[in-house]
């Protein structure tokens, strides 16, 4: 049996008894192996660093897909609650206007905008410019506006001549952005004593759009002389 005792610069081994330097045996780092090989690391060759580069941009992509597709996600249900909650406002607003008018005056052809008289302030039953109300949709700033002069004694003539200098004559107070579509239409149906205005909104923030629908009538009578 083969023995191996090691001292402080010697390994012996004893078959029989025979003496043999450490340093043969087992090489120092940096040194000659034992089949007289050299101990230097072996570099990684080009190809293998393709592979590691290309799995990494691999994992990167898909980590930043799946990190932006979360981040829609918050965005896009944000979006969606402040639209609910708009439309909720906006809804309630030009509900309120038409339930308590006078009298629809007129709804635009296009159906961009509606005027409603608002209240008879000299209970004369007649209409005058600073009575009436302007609620109108603007394609250029996506926004739906409210104007009213209560100043103007202008009796009114027309739709059209109420409209176009009121436009310029006050600032519209904003009652909702991001609106990039608007309908009102007006229906008085046969043998009813009242009038019904419905209307469609659309709107879009944050690249997600929501529609809203609704209904209201007149439900004061037009005061008489």
């Amino acid at each position: 049996m083969l023995r191996r005792f090691t001292g402080v610069g010697f390994t012996v081994c004893r078959s029989n008894l025979y003496m043999v330097p450490r340093s043969s045996i087992w090489p120092r780092s940096g040194s000659q192996n034992l089949i007289g090989g050299s101990s230097k690391r072996r570099g990684l060759t080009l190809a293998e660093l393709l592979i590691g580069l290309t799995i990494t941009v691999l994992v990167g992509t898909a980590t930043v897909a799946m990190l932006s597709a979360a981040a829609y996600g918050t965005t896009s249900r944000l979006g969606m609650r402040q639209l609910l909650v708009q439309h909720r406002a906006l809804h309630a607003r030009i509900g309120s206007a038409i339930r308590n008018a006078l009298e629809v005056v007129a709804v635009h052809p296009s159906g961009k905008y509606v005027v409603v008289w608002v209240e008879d302030t000299n209970d004369d039953g007649t209409k005058q410019h600073g009575e009436l109300e302007l609620i109108e949709w603007s394609s250029a700033t996506s926004e739906m506006l409210r104007y009213r002069d209560p100043t103007d004694t202008t009796d009114f003539t027309s739709a059209a001549d109420y409209r176009v200098p009121i436009l310029t004559a006050v600032t519209p107070v904003r009652w909702a952005a991001g609106v990039t579509a608007a309908e009102f239409e007006k229906t008085e149906p046969a043998g009813a004593e009242t009038q019904i205005v419905s209307f469609r909104i659309t709107s879009t923030r944050d690249g997600v759009s929501e529609s809203t629908i609704g209904v209201a009538a007149v439900r004061n009578q037009v005061p008489t002389p």
